[in-house]
């Protein structure tokens, strides 16, 4: 019960939109990478009733030869989808 009662304060404290500022990975060995670029752009949001939703991405991609990206080649989406994260869960569950 005091797990969930200090989850439940620090999702508080979460609460709105969050820009992005710098997202990095480290392995066992402690040496750094940068999965999406040291430019990685995004936002993370928190909501009252506990759902989360993070979009992040590499800032420089290349355009669509299309402005439909439903009319993209199968090379340019890979490329594309590629080069985002897109994540949304209820932290409560």
């Amino acid at each position: 019960m005091i797990l969930k009662k200090k989850a439940y304060q620090t999702h508080e404290l979460l609460l709105g939109a969050w820009r992005l500022v710098s997202w990095e990975a480290r392995d066992t060995t402690g040496r750094v990478t940068y999965p999406l670029g040291v430019d990685a752009r995004g936002q993370l949001s928190y909501d009252g009733s506990g759902r989360m939703s993070a979009q992040l991405m590499r800032q420089h991609q290349a355009r669509f030869a299309s402005q439909d990206w439903q009319q993209a080649s199968e090379k340019e989406k890979a490329a594309a989808w590629g080069q985002l994260l897109w994540l949304f869960r209820n932290l409560y569950d």
